[in-house]
């Protein structure tokens, strides 16, 4: 049993089919389940598993978030511009809808987020306020030329005006916040900024002209 969503043929028309081709008289549909299909990128795959919780917002509804799990992760990669710069490899996640799915109609396009882990009480700061440097760098050389293996993620932190390096450990993320552990407290400020500036211009010790809108270093669930 189910709803016809889709009708191929007319009364009258002849179906015809072959051991190599269909021919699709009409679609059925179960409408008492909803599906989600997701691309997910290979760096980010390992983390989903089945039966975690997801978010799902519809473009049709876009004030309002529907409930859904984790359903089925498949093990077959998708590969799109092979051989080109923008060559990317994911994987087909399956997320079924728990929320009430009436107004949900086949085909709307949709996005997902899925709570891959959840930290409480946790420091975290902006994602743009991360970069990796050598904490040990000798002040007169070049970024370029620090090693790989002396790279650490550090942030800057704002102190007497000046940028200070500090090194932390970094955790789980959402969007736009990364969990921290170190030597910053909540509360205190650090320097959000270019990549350009964070990661190759910005010293130790440099003079800050200080925002009032700074960046902080926040206590939350992430």
């Amino acid at each position: 049993a189910g709803t016809v969503i889709a009708m191929n043929k007319e009364v009258g028309e002849i179906a015809m089919g072959s051991q190599l081709t269909r021919d699709v008289i009409m679609t059925v549909a179960d409408m008492s389940a909803m599906e989600l299909v997701v691309d997910v990128d290979e760096a980010d795959v390992p983390d989903v598993k089945l039966h975690q919780a997801a978010e799902v917002e519809v473009d049709a509804f876009p004030n309002e978030k529907f409930k859904g799990v984790v359903t089925a992760i498949s093990k077959s990669p998708k590969v799109e511009g092979v051989g080109t710069q923008t060559e990317a490899t994911e994987f087909e996640v399956t997320v079924t809808l728990t929320d009430d799915i009436e107004k949900l109609l086949p085909g709307m396009s949709a996005t997902a987020k899925i709570t891959t882990d959840t930290r409480e009480q946790v420091l975290a700061v902006p994602i743009q306020c991360l970069t990796m440097r050598d904490p040990n760098a000798d002040p007169k050389k070049s970024v370029e030329q620090t090693l790989v293996k002396d790279l650490k993620d550090v942030v800057f932190k704002v102190k007497d005006g000046r940028a200070r390096m500090a090194q932390v450990t970094t955790g789980i993320s959402s969007d736009f916040e990364m969990e921290i552990e170190g030597t910053l407290g909540e509360g205190e400020q650090v320097v959000c900024g270019p990549y350009q500036v964070l990661n190759k211009e910005l010293r130790d010790g440099d003079l800050l002209e200080i925002d009032e809108s700074a960046a902080s270093v926040d206590r939350e669930e992430t």
